[in-house]
């Protein structure tokens, strides 16, 4: 039974996986129809700008394409909150056929089928007010403390051995630290990363 996934690395992207359906993990009336039971697909749904159940409905632009997604091929897709980091193993375990957002990492790229890109993030540098400075080459990070995310990859800095870069585990945990003066500057996803300052207050 295909089972569908939308994913957000630096990228978000659609992507699609193949395999054994999960058919066993719905719950139905007595007399049901097995066919009915066939096309439901559990689907993680973290709260991030891009996705967030509300009312128990599916809101946020790749939540909502997820559903319309589903329901084409269809599925009928039963919507799940959990955290971005529940979110690989819950799919490992088969706990959730598919979910509405997920970062794309080495271990799990290798997992699942990706399509085209269909929202595009971009990685910004972040810094306190006042502590800006001019940055025309690569170069001009060497020795300065960047935070970033952990599973995030920055492959321009990366081209560079003397950039190194902290990771922490959350978006706002990087900003925290930006802000207690822990590190001089964070990478940060251009569209994201605005709803995670929100939420951080």
């Amino acid at each position: 039974m295909p089972r569908c996934l939308l994913s957000l690395p630096i990228i978000v992207w659609l992507l699609l996986l193949s395999g054994p359906g999960y058919a066993d993990m719905i719950a139905l009336p007595e007399g049901a129809l097995q066919t009915e039971r066939d096309r439901s697909v559990f689907v993680a749904v973290p709260v991030t700008v891009f996705t967030r159940i509300e009312k128990g409905a599916p809101a946020g632009v790749m939540a909502e394409a997820t559903d319309i997604i589903l329901k084409r091929m269809g599925k009928t897709p039963v919507f799940i909150g959990m955290s971005m980091g529940e979110i690989p193993r819950a799919i490992a375990d088969g706990q959730v056929g598919a979910s509405a957002l997920m970062v794309m990492t080495p271990a799990n790229k290798d997992n699942v089928l990706f399509t085209e890109p269909v929202v595009q993030e971009y990685t910004t540098i972040a810094v306190r007010q006042g502590d800006g400075f001019k940055l025309n080459q690569l170069s001009d990070l060497r020795g300065r403390r960047i935070g970033g995310r952990v599973g995030y990859h920055y492959p321009l800095l990366a081209q560079d051995p003397e950039i190194t870069i902290e990771r922490f585990r959350s978006d706002g945990e990087v900003m925290r630290n930006l802000l207690l003066r822990k590190v001089d500057m964070v990478l940060m996803s251009t569209l994201s990363n605005v709803y995670s300052f929100r939420v951080e207050g």
